[in-house]
């Protein structure tokens, strides 16, 4: 049985934990602006343990607006970057800031590398510039921010009428959107740091993107039933840049019920939907409600492999070759496919 209990060390930083039973212990200490220290195998009754506890860092700077004024009310979120991704890794941490000249100061960061996403009203989301963070204040991490744009459009479907729903999400001009659902569940991220933006469209399909970020923009339209689209938007500080009429296509469906060899309809399993998209692998799964009933949408015109399990198994990385069932998907098309699960 596991045995844990708590001590606190005194002004001094002495602690003396007693009634323990006999045994070897792993030992964690913990304060406030400091990183965790760890003696992981200490025995009742040895000889004194020192804990040795890093001193945790900071970042501190300036964040001014498009003319160099301070921004006097502002929020940071602190995000971690990934080796060779174009990703940031969510902290969970953010700051709401009110500084008359726009200055800041953050401490009890621990160790690693971040970049900071700043929001202000009235200025487009800005990143800082990559910094290290170790035992001190990084100091001088200014922020200039600029005046964000205006982007107003709308949406139609095949039939000329608003297309409501549809996510209008702004981007770099290099970004190039994921060909399918990451097994991971990672975004993609944007090679030019273009902090993302998004809107949906109302009932009529038309779309207002705010304090969007200035220059040759691309903006990504998704919609759950329809073919995703890239578009120019040339974005100007301050002004509204005027679209008008964008048009989606429908894209194929593909919907079915899966059974047990039984004939007994499946539900909580998972049928997932692959094709080879060049390089890359496109990837898609969803679960299968009470009735064993499963839908994808919004799919390009290609042959896919269809495979249904029993559960959420790790088995859709190396399915095995019989599991597979193929099926051509056409646009704007939808096409019924039942599926049966193969015998354990």
């Amino acid at each position: 049985p596991v045995f844990t209990t708590v001590g606190v060390s005194a002004a001094d930083g002495s602690f003396t934990i007693r009634g323990l039973p006999m045994g070897i212990y792993g030992l964690a200490a913990v304060a406030e602006g400091y990183a965790y220290g760890r003696a992981p195998r200490v025995e009742v009754d040895s000889a004194p343990v020192e804990v040795v506890l890093g001193k945790k860092g900071g970042v501190a700077g300036r964040i001014t607006d498009s003319s160099g004024a301070g921004v006097p009310a502002f929020q940071l979120e602190l995000m971690r970057t990934r080796r060779n991704t174009t990703q940031y890794g969510i902290t969970g941490l953010s700051w709401d800031i009110q500084s008359p000249d726009g200055s800041y100061q953050l401490e009890g960061v621990d160790a690693g590398t971040y970049v900071l996403l700043v929001r202000a009203p009235g200025n487009c989301p800005t990143y800082s510039s990559s910094f290290q963070v170790q035992r001190e204040v990084v100091l001088g991490m200014d922020v200039a921010m600029k005046r964000g744009g205006r982007v107003v459009g709308m949406v139609l479907g095949a039939d000329g009428k608003g297309l409501p729903g549809t996510t209008v999400s702004l981007h770099g001009p290099q970004y190039q959107p994921p060909t399918g659902d990451s097994f991971f569940g990672m975004s993609a991220g944007d090679p030019d740091n273009v902090p993302s933006i998004s809107a949906r469209t109302g009932a009529d399909g038309r779309f207002i993107l705010e304090n969007a970020y200035p220059g040759n923009m691309r903006l990504q339209l998704a919609h759950a039933t329809h073919l995703e689209e890239m578009v120019p938007a040339d974005v100007r500080e301050g002004l509204t840049t005027e679209l008008g009429e964008l048009r989606l296509y429908a894209g194929g469906s593909v919907f079915g019920v899966v059974v047990d060899q039984d004939g007994v309809a499946m539900s909580g399993g998972t049928v997932t939907l692959t094709r080879e998209d060049g390089d890359e692998l496109f990837h898609r799964s969803a679960l299968l409600d009470t009735k064993g009933r499963y839908r994808f949408d919004g799919l390009r015109a290609a042959t896919y492999d269809l495979v249904a399990y029993p559960t959420a198994s790790n088995e859709l990385w190396f399915p095995p070759e019989d599991a597979s069932q193929k099926v051509y998907v056409s646009e704007g098309k939808v096409l019924e496919q039942n599926l049966r699960t193969r015998k354990p």
